[in-house]
């Protein structure tokens, strides 16, 4: 394998001093973004000579005699820079940089950055998206306020091609977490999600962010799992003036808020800063019980301070928080040793916000076709005789509660040729999450011919209303979950400008090299403590039919080691330390083409902990299964729940009542390793005045490697070969991964015209596997839930990336663009439901093959470029429609075509690829009134959630997400000089986002598996900042 330092071995063995006549050079940057500044003016006042900035920034200027100099930099949009006292020495170029701030008005908001369409962070951002190598789209901190998104989650879904799942996690042009790294000022960050090796974004909250930047290409100098794209959040800089700013808001849900029938339990909340874990410990070691008819340790903790097991109501929690931001910099002197002058600078910001949500109407629904004829029914999950089983049709009440608070602090050192930059972030997100989930549509569907839940009726179960009370009788389940989970980073950046240093190689005009490293420590984490989940079976007509009705254990057949009752605790952590090193060695061609040669070396140690544990009580029949048979209320507690019917409470038939658990004997804890090493080498070249190209390669190193511990004696993991579960062995659900993958890549910019860009871009990347999905252990969340196994003969998927794109900016800030992109998968891995020897499961396998394109159009104006009376008027629209398909496994496809299921499909749509996304805003704003005013509207279309299965040899068809539309509306007035009102509201149109049915092989279309709402998001916020 080719080492990482025989790259720059290479690039440095040409090097010599340059010994040049007399030159001015250097950099202009824009200081708001900290991207490089094109068509900046610079001029030398003593000489009258000018010179310009070319795409890059760089300007330079040669046969300047030696003496001093007084330099002027200009740009339309942006505050003129002045340098005087600027020494040119004979046979030595003078290096001099500039950073242009954009012209603000002093009593704009400072919390989040005011952006102006005529200059300044707007027209950086379609400056960047003009000469990055990669497809670049991003979105500012003045369009995330404006829309009201809270946070880095809600703001992705404004840029074009880009949404998320489950609300945080970034899917790009289709492709979702697997196939998407996100980063933070360009470092990846670790994540402690059990199931995805992919960063929670709303946990970022909007304040502290200044862009984020979506690569929708793969350069070599990204890193190489960047398939559908590169998430980069930047945090905000460093400001030009010393300031103090504050922001407090409060908000109102329309479902949540008001209420006093809000879901929760008893001792539930997140406290104040969400550190409540500790209050909820509950003795889970005690001695050992010698079962309850003795003999046996059946039973061997002991909970002695039990604690809420089911739901009650309160009064809903209030929203709201506020966020603090002070920051400045300042010149230092030249007389201190070792620095000379330079300019130091600090920003911080903290923020805390309380939120809370809740719906009533949701549905979690599992139908399946019977038999070979098109009807769907409610799944018969478990059974255990023709007229006995259950199913799985819930209504669903769900109300969470949350804190969020943490800081982030910048501090900058910029000297004449080195800058140094040392962040830090925390951030902790704290929710409380009560769940009532009924069952009682199962059975009405079977016993009451006009039940009539599709239109359609529905067919008499034989033996009609006096039918055996084991037909699908009612279900309650009720689930406590209370989750802590952090993040915390530090990173380190040096950029140094290597004056005097240039290689001297003949053709080209070599201009000073620069030399950036990176460094980080960052840990996440997520600690789950005693989650409480208990159901029960609720028969009308007793468990013999002949008494008024009670209830009886609710045992899922998947595990006999759960009962109705479980306790649960998990704890991941998730450490990563990361270095980087990149050389830069720009250069011009004819002084006026700007290119570069970069060279780079990276390396990740990414290091995970998971430890879990679970008790139940298993081993009984009886809903009181593990209450002590010596409590005073041990006979009476089953006659008086019985008593309370359907709806009694669970809290009040456990909670005074110790209980014997024991335990379960699922799953294990594992280490997990994994270490990533990659060298690249590219170059960017001007090929002619109107066209570059950008070539080049990375190779990268992957190792992973699991160690999985045992919980107990009787842990178990899955034998591929046997078809089952087996007694698991020290070492054989062990895990050792290592390949190596070279990626080049290339592409191609052609400026047609001056406003009119064309772009191509092929490269090849991967997507890799995640620590769950290689473990090969039986894993189950909770009692009644689906099981989980991963496959260690899982591989690395393989991508071939192709993009286009035509770009024309009429004027500045103008913008109409249309793309084409297209991706053949290799390997995709996919998730799968297998059955081996009567045993169901969920896995993940590399299917043989895929393809994803698309088109994405994207339109931003001014409309005062087109009518004077339109001035402040601005209208932006994208979309992007996806077309993708996966080829089954021959196996799987052939349990559809089999004589029992006879519903052949040999290909799919890609899971989590939306056929369109749609984005359109309207934004006012008026400079004299200080009146700002926003509309944001989005679309999402339909996409597969879950492809098709076979259960109990039913088919069960495809799932797929019913399109569904956002409408924000946001409203902020400055209030004289230093305050400003905001007025929003979010999600107007509050639809049901709903999952249905699907297929071409059963009658009744769009039966609903899930569905909720969110409620009408109401917030008021007042904000000032004070400059010093």
């Amino acid at each position: 394998m080719l080492h990482p330092t025989h790259i720059f071995a290479l690039v440095l063995a040409s090097w010599s001093f340059a010994q040049d006549a007399g030159a001015l050079r250097g950099r202009v940057m824009d200081g708001d973004f900290g991207l490089p500044l094109a068509d900046a003016r610079i001029v030398v006042s003593e000489l009258e000579r000018t010179a310009q900035s070319g795409s890059d920034g760089n300007w330079l200027l040669n046969d300047v005699p030696p003496g001093v100099y007084t330099i002027v930099v200009s740009k339309a949009g942006f505050i003129q820079s002045l340098r005087g006292d600027v020494v040119v020495r004979s046979g030595t170029p003078s290096d001099v940089n500039f950073e242009l701030m954009g012209q603000f008005d002093d009593q704009e908001e400072f919390v989040v950055e005011k952006v102006e369409t005529v200059g300044g962070t707007e027209l950086g951002l379609l400056q960047l998206r003009a000469e990055s190598p990669a497809l670049l789209d991003s979105i500012s901190s003045e369009l995330i306020s404006r829309a009201g998104a809270g946070d880095a989650g809600a703001a992705l879904k404004l840029i074009s091609g880009a949404t998320v799942q489950d609300g945080k996690y970034a899917v790009v042009r289709g492709l979702p977490d697997r196939y998407v790294n996100s980063q933070l000022n360009g470092i990846r960050l670790p994540t402690a999600d059990a199931d995805k090796r992919a960063v929670e974004l709303d946990q970022f909250p909007s304040t502290v962010i200044r862009t984020i930047e979506v690569s929708k290409t793969f350069t070599p100098d990204q890193q190489g799992d960047a398939s559908g794209g590169a998430v980069n959040m930047v945090l905000k800089g460093v400001p030009d003036v010393t300031y103090f700013s504050f922001k407090a808001s409060t908000r109102w849900n329309s479902q949540a808020s008001g209420r006093s029938d809000f879901l929760s339990y008893d001792g539930g909340g997140v406290g104040d800063f969400g550190f409540e874990s500790d209050s909820r410990t509950t003795s889970r070691v005690g001695p050992y019980f010698e079962g309850l008819g003795g003999g046996t340790p059946d039973f061997n903790f002991v909970v002695d301070r039990p604690g809420a097991l089911g739901v009650s109501t309160i009064q809903s929690p209030i929203q709201g928080g506020f966020t603090l931001a002070a920051g400045g910099r300042e010149e230092l002197s030249s007389s201190i040793p070792l620095i000379g002058g330079g300019l130091l600078g600090l920003n911080t910001s903290v923020f805390y916000n309380r939120d809370a949500s809740y719906y009533d109407d949701g549905i979690n629904d599992r139908w399946s076709r019977e038999g070979l004829d098109a009807v769907m029914a409610p799944a018969d999950t478990q059974q255990t005789a023709p007229e006995e089983f259950l199913t799985r049709v819930y209504d669903v009440t769900r109300a969470s509660q949350s804190v969020n608070w943490g800081g982030f602090a910048s501090l900058t050192l910029e000297l004449d040729n080195t800058d140094v930059a040392l962040n830090y972030l925390y951030t902790r997100d704290v929710k409380d999450t009560a769940v009532l989930a009924t069952n009682t549509r199962g059975r009405d569907f079977y016993l009451d011919p006009a039940f009539d839940g599709n239109g359609d009726g529905s067919p008499d179960f034989p033996g009609g209303v006096d039918a055996n009370p084991d037909v699908s009788p009612y279900v309650r389940s009720e689930a406590l979950t209370y989750n802590e989970r952090y993040t915390q980073t530090l990173q380190l950046l040096v950029t140094h400008r290597l004056a005097g240093w240039q290689p001297n190689l003949p053709g080209v005009q070599w201009l000073t090299p620069e030399l950036t490293f990176s460094a980080s420590s960052s840990i996440a984490s997520s600690y789950t403590p005693d989650s409480r989940r208990l159901a029960g079976i609720w028969r009308d007509g007793g468990t013999d039919g002949n008494s008024n009705g009670g209830w009886t254990l609710f045992q899922p057949g998947a595990n006999v080691n759960f009962g109705n009752l479980t306790r649960t605790w998990e704890d991941i952590e998730e450490t990563s330390d990361q270095l980087s090193l990149d050389l830069s060695l720009p250069f011009e061609v004819d002084r006026k083409r700007s290119g570069a040669v970069s060279a780079g070396l990276f390396a990740d140690r990414t290091d995970r902990t998971f430890d879990n544990f679970a008790l139940s009580n298993t081993g009984d029949l009886g809903f009181d299964n593990g209450l002590d048979p010596s409590d005073i209320n041990y006979e009476q507690a089953s006659q008086i729940l019985n008593g309370a019917g359907f709806d009694g409470s669970y809290s009040d038939f456990f909670e005074d009542n110790p209980y014997y658990l024991r335990d379960a004997q699922v799953g294990a804890d594992y280490v997990g390793t994994q270490a990533i090493d990659a060298a690249y080498l590219m170059m960017d070249y001007p090929i002619s005045p109107t066209m570059s190209a950008t070539v080049g390669a990375r190779l990268e190193q992957t190792d992973l490697g699991i160690t999985v511990t045992p919980q107990s004696d009787f842990a178990v993991y899955y034998d591929y070969v046997l078809g089952g579960p087996i007694e698991l062995e020290p070492g054989v659900a062990d895990v050792n991964f290592s390949r190596s993958d070279f990626l080049p890549a290339a592409s191609l910019r052609w400026s047609i015209k001056d406003d009119i860009s064309f772009r191509s871009s092929w490269s090849q990347t991967i997507a890799r596997q995640t620590y769950k999905e290689l473990t090969p252990l039986i894993q189950q969340e909770y009692l009644g839930g689906p099981i989980f196994i991963g496959n260690q003969r899982l591989g690395i998927s393989t991508l071939s990336n192709l993009d286009l794109r035509m770009d024309w900016t009429p004027y500045e800030g103008g913008l109409v663009s249309g793309s084409w992109f297209y991706k053949d998968l290799t390997d995709p891995i996919e998730t799968v439901q297998r059955r081996q020897n009567g045993f169901g499961y969920t896995t993940v396998t590399n299917y043989d093959e895929g393809t994803l394109n698309g088109i994405e159009l994207e339109v931003r104006q001014k409309l005062g470029e087109f009518n004077d009376e339109w001035a402040g008027l601005s209208v932006g629209f994208n979309a992007t429609f996806i077309d993708s398909v996966v080829t089954l496994p021959a196996d799987e496809a052939a349990t559809f075509d089999s004589p029992v299921i006879q519903a052949p499909m040999s290909e799919r749509q890609m899971a989590n690829a939306p056929e369109y996304l749609l984005n359109l805003f309207l934004n006012y704003d008026n400079e004299e009134t200080g009146s700002q005013f926003g509309v944001y509207y989005t679309r999402q279309g339909t996409s597969l959630v879950a492809g098709a299965t076979v259960e109990n040899d039913n088919y069960i068809p495809n799932i797929f997400s019913v399109p569904y539309d956002t409408l924000n509306v946001t409203f902020s007035q400055r209030l004289g000089r230093y305050l400003t009102l905001s007025l929003g509201a979010r999600n107007l149109l509050n639809p049901l986002i709903k999952e249905v049915y699907r297929s071409e092989y059963i009658d009744q279309q769009n039966i609903i598996a899930n569905a909720y709402s969110k409620g009408i998001d109401f917030s008021l916020s007042l904000s000032t900042k004070i400059e010093f």
